[in-house]
């Protein structure tokens, strides 16, 4: 079914279409069967995607007053017949496009070496059919964790995605078996020479339903070292990469690849490309396409490759193979002002004296930002994902400073996306340590004032978040014992939406 484009009634007050919000294959729904929920309204000429999401569907009906009486039913409310998902409806217009219609606005590559970004590599048919099918075998003999999207598993390390961070304590054992044959080649590639001394020690193995992909990322820096291998089993897909520039991640300058090649979306903010990832490839990661480029899969179950149409399969299953940072400094992102925790006479006689010998008290600021996803749909519902790099920083020259009790919470027009919250961790005197968050929300309900002044936002090109919460740092103090500050966030993190650039401003817990 080709991708329909949707737009509000103009002059209407219904439509026998419905655009229909948290429903669609990317949520475990296929089309046939939210017909057949729909159906039992009256006669359903067609589900469309309404997007490359696969989460939004348009529903066309036979009789306008079939639309009426099925959002009037099922709008804001679980629907049990699709998996109890609560369904965000609106009235749309459908302006169908032509069958089989993809996504063809990026050229999509065959062969890394067209790409031009330094540190990524494709190898094609790194593991045979036969060693596919036995992979796949042995996962599906695992148990699975279930997201909101696709299912996981996790080895040697879990990763955490509220934190975006592992935890390097708590191993979970060795690898299993039958991933030891990937990792002995691995070793043996010729593109790099490190591959044969890393000790990769965290293995997460993704399967993607049909439509279902990911949102532009890059992996943690905190979390894991340079090296990520991606290995595809099953099915194909297109994974996309930016680069972002002024107000990016990167100064202009700095980039290795040849200005020329400018982007096919004529934005000078960032660069774009894509690869196709055929099943039994390998994916490698490194350098500046580890840490520079954003990279992502859009949500798309046709993908047009080289004038071909291409569809994904059944299934993807990719093994992304990491090593773990084993350092003791586990951070989320945060910002606040200190208060002071003073117990008894002589805490106050030694925190006075040391104050006034050490002033700079620990502190944490943004010191990057890029709104990487910005989606404002016809059902008055908001979904974002946002990086916040974070430095972590310790001017004493005598004193280590920790760092705990970190508890942040993310907001949008009063309304809370995530909370940011991390384990314990240290900086070493004079020194600091830099860290990189993640926040994807899922859908946010907007009420009609909130829905006009995004609209006015985005008219503005200027859109902002708050982070606020509260985070305990304290100070070893010589023999006597420490000294405590409680830091408290109020900060605003101002973004263009037509780049995502990170409008900066200072943001800091440092008192002013």
């Amino acid at each position: 079914m080709g991708l329909a484009r949707f737009g509000r009634p103009k002059g209407a007050l219904s439509s026998p279409n419905l655009f229909v919000a948290n429903c669609g294959p990317a949520v475990g729904l296929s089309h046939d069967a939210i017909a057949t929920a729909f159906g039992a309204f009256g006669q359903v000429s067609g589900v469309h995607a309404a997007d490359d999401t696969g989460a939004r569907v348009v529903v066309s009906f036979a009789q306008e007053s079939s639309a009426q009486n099925a959002l009037n039913a099922l709008h804001g409310r679980p629907c049990p017949d699709l998996k109890g998902r609560t369904l965000h409806i609106r009235y749309s217009v459908l302006q169908p496009t032509s069958m089989g219609r993809v996504d063809d606005s990026v050229e999509v590559s065959l062969l890394h070496s067209e790409l031009k970004i330094p540190g990524l590599y494709l190898f094609h048919d790194f593991v045979t059919a036969k060693e596919e099918e036995e992979l796949l075998a042995a996962v599906d003999e695992r148990p699975w964790k279930n997201l909101a999207k696709r299912r996981v598993q996790h080895y040697g390390y879990e990763f955490c995605y509220e934190t975006r961070n592992v935890d390097s304590k708590k191993n979970l054992g060795e690898f299993p078996s039958f991933v030891s044959p990937i990792l002995e080649r691995i070793s043996m590639l010729s593109k790099r020479e490190d591959v044969e001394t890393i000790a990769l020690d965290q293995l997460t193995v993704n399967e993607y339903p049909p439509g279902v992909g990911l949102s532009p990322h890059i992996d943690t820096h905190s979390a894991f070292e340079g090296l990520i291998f991606s290995l595809s089993l099953a099915g194909p897909c297109i994974m996309e990469f930016r680069r972002y520039f002024e107000g990016g991640w990167l100064p202009r300058t700095s980039s290795s690849i040849d200005i020329e090649t400018e982007n096919s979306e004529n934005n000078s903010n960032f660069l774009r490309r894509a690869i196709y990832l055929p099943p039994r490839s390998l994916l490698l990661l490194s350098g500046e396409a580890r840490y520079a480029w954003h990279h992502y899969i859009p949500h798309h179950k046709i993908d047009k490759v080289k004038g071909s149409v291409i569809r994904r399969g059944s299934r993807r299953v990719s093994f992304t193979i990491r090593k773990v940072h084993k350092s003791e400094q586990l951070l989320a992102n945060v910002n606040f002002r200190y208060t002071v925790i003073l117990r008894g006479k002589k805490g106050i006689v030694v925190f006075a004296g040391y104050m006034v010998i050490h002033p700079r008290v620990p502190f944490i600021k943004v010191t990057q930002a890029h709104l990487d996803n910005l989606q404002n749909d016809p059902t008055s519902l908001l979904e974002t994902a946002i990086t916040i790099v974070v430095r972590a920083e310790n001017d004493n020259t005598k004193a280590h400073a920790s760092f705990s009790d970190l508890s942040f919470t993310l907001s949008f027009q009063g309304m809370k996306i995530a909370r940011l919250v991390a384990n314990p961790f240290d900086v070493r005197k004079n020194d600091s340590v830099d860290f990189n968050y993640v926040v994807e929300s899922s859908s946010i309900p907007l009420s009609s004032g909130q829905v006009d002044q995004v609209d006015s936002s985005l008219k503005r090109d200027r859109i902002s978040f708050d982070l606020k919460g509260n985070v305990r740092a304290r100070w070893r103090v010589g023999l006597v014992g420490s000294v405590k500050f409680w830091g408290h966030l109020n900060c605003r993190l101002n973004f263009h939406p037509s780049n995502g650039s990170y409008i900066y401003s200072p943001c800091s817990s440092r008192a002013k």
